[in-house]
């Protein structure tokens, strides 16, 4: 059975927006959790006087903010920033404490570059996927990465933009990836990738001018069938099934409403992205 956390202190009336998570934060509960669940991705940044005066005007926690206060001028880490404020409201039981501080104490020691594309992974998990592909692009910039490290960044973007069905934007990623690291595992979501976006004519005429892609292309064909089996069940193309058959069966009022909730979603999440991006 869970435990049960009591809240404390106030529901702020100007909510604390947390521009990692792109989400409002209203308690301090609230706050704990979100620090619990991004603790291999937090930075210093966490570390700043309006999160301070938030915690001290709108939740009413003022002999808490003088601590962070005195913390932050003491050049304190971030782990003891965050135990500070565990500590407060008792929310993590000792063991779950610690666990939360070690993810943070691990990040600190990360270079700049290992920190953001650990961001951007986590960005990639939200399904926050332009917003992960500005962070590659940033660490990309860096002229002192090695060529696996690269490769890890493009195959990422790569994998972005492929997960938005772009395709054609993910090829030229996903072949630096195997380009900067010649390995199985890098070739054949290349492989895949073209399968997607490529007639069947054209992929093979592709496939034919490098001998590791012929070696490879009978274990990209079956991903690329599986995945086309995957969607014959999905949930999506159910949706859509459902939404012809309104107008194969003359729904036609029911059928422009489903439609237009459908686009409505998409222009939703397009959105997203693009202000992410």
């Amino acid at each position: 059975m869970a435990r049960v956390v009591v809240c404390r202190g106030f529901y702020a009336t100007t909510p604390y927006y947390e521009k990692q998570i792109g989400k409002n934060l209203y308690s301090i509960e609230e706050l704990c959790y979100f620090i619990r669940e991004n603790a291999c991705v937090l930075d210093k940044e966490l570390m700043n006087q309006t999160l301070v005066d938030w915690i001290d005007e709108e939740l009413d926690f003022a002999q808490l903010a003088r601590g962070l206060r005195a913390q932050m001028k003491s050049g304190a880490s971030l782990a003891a920033f965050v135990s500070l404020i565990f500590d407060e409201i008792d929310y993590l039981l000792p063991e779950e404490k610690e666990q939360v501080l070690q993810l943070i104490r691990e990040n600190a020691k990360l270079s700049p570059k290992e920190k953001g594309k650990r961001r951007a992974d986590f960005l990639v998990k939200e399904g926050r996927y332009m917003a992960a592909i500005r962070q590659y692009e940033t660490i990309l910039k860096d002229s002192d990465l090695s060529q696996d490290f690269k490769s890890a960044l493009y195959y990422n973007i790569g994998i972005c933009y492929a997960k938005m069905f772009l395709f054609g934007q993910a090829l030229p990623y996903l072949e630096k990836a195997y380009r900067c690291n010649p390995a199985p595992g890098m070739l054949i979501p290349y492989l895949v990738a073209l399968r997607m976006e490529l007639s069947e004519e054209a992929y093979r005429d592709k496939v034919l001018t490098d001998i590791s892609m012929i070696e490879n292309s009978s274990k990209a064909e079956g991903i690329w069938r599986a995945v086309m089996e995957q969607w014959k069940v999905s949930e999506e193309k159910k949706q859509l099934d459902d939404i012809r058959q309104l107008a194969a069966d003359g729904k036609m009022k029911a059928y422009y409403q489903k439609q237009e909730e459908l686009v409505y979603g998409l222009k939703e999440e397009f959105r997203r992205n693009r202000q992410e991006a």
